[in-house]
């Protein structure tokens, strides 16, 4: 990824947390918040893949989670937004584990100690949301398993792939993790002081590393 792509990026990350301090102009984040993956879908497009499957699994993922983007905007007007919002972002990270799991990576040898870790993390984090969820658990149930096994797999990948690319890959998912859990927190148990700042900036840096590490795959 070139060093000019990855400070527009950054800039546009940055725009849309500065937007976030503009209630009164919605439309400012109409404009900065489908910009932060938009860029990321317009790079992928341009660039190359010697495996073509885990570039168009990646677009899809992107493409996904870009409609969750827009879908979430409007939860203001309705919870359906919210729901049909949460199911894009799970159908995006089911292209991401499609993109970069392989047959045998998810063969149990040993188990690094990061997946138990993480486990116990979502575990936590839905003990505390539970009572808030109402009818939505079982939608938050499917999303958080699979927001899971997206960081399982990520885990998983270290002994078939380069170690930048597994990193980067891993940073992606732990971020994603972070990322919604804040968004849960924030929504079904009770405000995070600067929650927004530091869920757009999660959310931005999970999609950056994801689609870093699947470039970095083909290295």
């Amino acid at each position: 990824m070139s060093k000019k792509f990855t400070v527009v990026f950054f800039i546009i990350l940055l725009g849309d947390i500065v937007a976030l301090h503009f209630p009164d102009l919605p439309w400012l984040r109409y404009l900065t918040k489908p910009a932060i993956v938009g860029s990321l879908i317009v790079w992928l497009a341009l660039q190359k893949f010697e495996l073509s499957r885990l570039k168009y699994y990646l677009l899809a993922g992107l493409i996904f989670s870009l409609t969750g983007d827009i879908l979430l905007m409007f939860t203001r007007n309705s919870e359906l937004y919210f729901l049909l919002g949460l199911g894009a972002f799970l159908l995006a990270h089911v292209c991401y584990i499609l993109a970069f799991v392989r047959r045998g990576y998810l063969t149990p040898r040993r188990l690094p100690i990061g997946i138990f870790l993480v486990t116990a993390y979502a575990i936590v984090i839905y003990w505390n949301i539970s009572d808030g969820l109402g009818d939505k658990l079982p939608y938050v149930i499917a999303y958080m398993l699979i927001l899971w096994l997206l960081t399982v797999a990520a885990f998983m990948r270290k002994p078939y792939v380069s170690q930048p690319s597994y990193q980067l890959v891993l940073a992606g998912a732990l971020f994603f993790m972070l990322s919604d859990s804040l968004l849960a927190w924030d929504k079904f148990k009770e405000s995070i002081p600067l929650g927004g700042i530091a869920i757009m900036a999660t959310y931005g840096l999970a999609q950056w590393f994801l689609v870093r590490g699947g470039k970095a795959q083909e290295s």
